[in-house]
């Protein structure tokens, strides 16, 4: 059955021109007093440009516009395919730390110019949240959350126990599947004091906001149905500082040990020899969907239940294959993808990071972390929603911006990479002399916080360093347009 569809614009293309090494040795900078930039804006409106200042381009024969408009950024810019640069420098803990780019990857988005917009927050409204729940629940009634009841943990239990008789016919230790009996142990612990399903009253949600127990200043939406084989669940919360809203569909039993796990979360669990089975378990799609067809259904159910997708541009897809944590196999074929949105200018998404704005109480301003839009598509469709501080399109402040050349781009990186390395890697072994590995450095969108302005916010292109070791973690960001640094734990 053919779907409907609106354009599905390519967002990421790793440009293809000749390849730049560069070998440094930096000394440490001077650390610096992290303050806030002027206006964002004034700084957009200094780089702004028209369009007509560059023409469009045609893609030659064979290639596609995506690659053709970043050939065309590529030049512009004088950026590389590969960069490959070293840096080293006395850590704060017991060596040297070296940060090494040997051919890393300069991935530029499918675009010829890149903008910038004004974004605000968008938390949802009750009223707003009712109307998505309405569509949500497709007439099912949603009831006030009530406690797991001792036929539900008798069904839990029956899925654990069958996987471990499984797992005993197949050869594995009472030893090695311990963790399974005390996971069944807890949950016969827990069912004893559960109520029996007829003794559970149900009582129809308020779509109001109420005080979370025990928490001053949170508020919560909660209402789920579980009267189905697939329960239903609808959830929202509030404060100053966070908005978060959460919807989901998942079987009544639980999947036992396993889980829908992308490339990178098995990878990050699994010992090297059992690399080739991954990634032989990735070849093969065996979703209804392919991931082109996930993209737009996820699209098309925003809108069902009316979230507007003006805006919003797919910052990454990760495939999904069936994984058990128990005996580390995973099974052969895609069955559904996670999908990061993000909202954007000229369909530039903003890069995903890892980084995020730490929440300081009493710390003079409100803080408000990046927004993280993902959904989970199976055959069953769209059967996970998470939202996190929502954010609604404002203002275009400039279709096109001017941007440092790469070379210029690439100086301020060898010479602050180790310096943002120093202040900011949480991780205490990473102070002790771990050098890292520069694998790729990205050109995209941050959200950038305004000066004495909580709730508004500015989209700008930004250049972005990331290492194997610390995979979506920012070693550091740069202005694209005037080569400041910004500190992606601040917001600016």
């Amino acid at each position: 059955m053919k779907r409907k569809r609106k354009k599905i614009h390519t967002l990421l293309g790793v440009i293809g021109v000749s390849g730049l090494l560069l070998f440094a040795c930096q000394p440490t900078p001077e650390t610096e007093i992290i303050s806030q930039k002027e206006d964002i804006n004034k700084v957009v409106e200094e780089y702004a440009q028209t369009q007509d200042d560059s023409e469009d381009s045609e893609a030659p024969s064979g290639e596609t516009e995506g690659d053709s408009l970043s050939q065309a950024l590529a030049q512009s810019l004088g950026a590389p395919e590969t960069v490959s640069f070293q840096v080293s420098v006395p850590n704060v803990g017991n060596g040297t730390t070296t940060i090494t780019a040997e051919d890393a990857q300069v991935i530029l988005p499918a675009v010829d110019h890149l903008g910038a917009a004004v974004v605000s927050r968008g938390d949802l409204t009750a009223e707003q949240i009712k109307e998505i729940g309405d569509a949500f629940f497709e007439g099912r009634t949603p009831y006030e959350p009530v406690p797991d009841t001792k036929e539900d943990y008798m069904e839990q239990i029956q899925v654990i126990n069958d996987q471990y008789e499984s797992y005993l016919e197949d050869g594995i230790s009472e030893d090695e599947l311990a963790p399974l009996m005390v996971q069944m142990d807890s949950l016969r612990e827990r069912m004893a004091s559960a109520p029996s399903r007829d003794d559970v009253t149900l009582n129809p949600m308020s779509y109001e906001w109420q005080e979370y127990p025990g928490v001053s200043g949170l508020e919560q939406i909660v209402g789920e149905n579980n009267e189905d084989p697939i329960k239903y669940r609808l959830s929202a919360s509030r404060e100053n500082s966070f908005f978060y809203f959460n919807l989901s569909k998942n079987a009544n039993t639980g999947n036992g040990t396993k889980n829908l796990s992308s490339k990178a979360g098995i990878l990050s669990g699994m010992a090297v020899e059992d690399v080739s089975a991954v990634e032989k378990a990735f070849s093969e799609n065996r979703c209804d969907y392919s991931e082109e067809d996930a993209i737009q259904l996820c699209l098309d159910y925003l809108e069902n239940l009316g979230i507007s997708i003006d805006g919003l541009e797919v910052s990454a897809v990760d495939p999904l294959v069936w994984y058990d944590y128990m005996d580390n196999s995973v099974e052969d074929g895609v069955e559904g993808y996670e999908i990061y949105f993000s909202h954007g200018v000229n369909h530039v998404p903003q890069t995903r990071t890892t980084n995020s704005i730490a929440y300081v109480p009493d710390g003079g301003k409100v803080t408000y972390d990046y927004e993280r839009l993902y959904m989970r598509v199976e055959d069953a469709g769209v059967t996970f929603l998470f939202w996190q501080n929502p954010m609604t399109m404002g203002e275009t402040l400039a279709q096109k911006v001017e941007l440092l050349p790469f070379d210029q781009v690439l100086e301020i990186i060898t010479g602050h990479v180790t310096l943002a390395y120093e202040n900011y890697a949480m991780d205490e072994r990473l102070r002790d002399g771990e050098s890292l590995t520069v694998d790729r450095i990205t050109l995209g969108m941050m959200r950038v916080q305004n000066e004495n302005n909580e709730n508004d916010f500015t989209l700008i292109p930004v250049w972005d360093v990331f290492s194997t070791q610390l995979g979506d973690y920012s070693l550091v960001t740069v202005n694209a347009m005037d080569g400041s640094i910004i500190t992606r734990e601040n917001g600016y």
